[in-house]
């Protein structure tokens, strides 16, 4: 069903869709119980693995059986197909040795959320080593930052870029240092207004001597 929809929203878009995909935080336990699938939390790795790899054989057109773990098909037509085809870009999160390895292997592309460049600094070279030992080349990065203008704030909780505008240059800098193609930023307000006045301004202020 999910291939489908996917399959739809690409269509629809006419290619511009991008899938990610990734296995939750480690307290998700109920959320897979609510929905009754809660035997396939521990087996969630392999279930996105094959899922992914049976979306590209959905995709790709091809009516020839699929037999998975998880899914076996047989006798069947799957349409609408996306316009990207079995290549609609999959994007894999996580911060762990197998997300890094599905990223490199199974993936378009690695995406990270609130990470910073040490901790990036930490999974490029794993990704690069997933990536090598698959003889495939290393994976694009991409990455989701929250942004807040104003001083920084030490302690524990989420990564976000702050500080003076020459604070938060530096740390879009260092992304761009570890190999990030696309840096995505998460904007704290709200209102229309606001998330425009703040884009204007990191614009303005902090990415114009890029």
């Amino acid at each position: 069903m999910l291939a489908k929809e996917l399959a739809s929203l690409d269509a629809l878009s006419r290619g511009r869709l991008i899938v990610g995909v990734g296995l939750g935080d480690e307290d998700d336990i109920p959320e897979f119980e609510n929905l009754g699938v809660g035997h396939l939390y521990h087996q969630r790795g392999a279930f996105l693995d094959e899922a992914i790899r049976l979306w590209r054989h959905l995709w790709s057109g091809s009516t020839d059986p699929f037999d998975g773990r998880f899914y076996r098909l047989r006798d069947y037509a799957f349409g609408p197909l996306p316009a990207q085809g079995a290549r609609l870009p999959i994007l894999v999160g996580g911060r762990s040795r197998a997300a890094y390895r599905r990223a490199a292997t199974l993936g378009d592309g690695y995406h990270a959320t609130r990470c910073s460049p040490a901790e990036l600094a930490i999974a490029a070279p794993q990704l690069l080593a997933a990536a090598q030992a698959a003889g495939k080349p290393p994976p694009p990065i991409s990455l989701r930052a929250r942004v807040r203008f104003g001083p920084s704030v030490a302690g524990p909780g989420p990564y976000v870029i702050s500080g003076s505008p020459e604070q938060m240059l530096a740390e879009v800098r260092a992304f761009r240092e570890l190999g990030v193609e696309h840096l995505a930023f998460l904007l704290q307000d709200s209102s229309p207004e606001g998330v425009v006045a703040s884009a204007e301004r990191l614009q303005r202020d902090v990415l114009g001597s890029i």
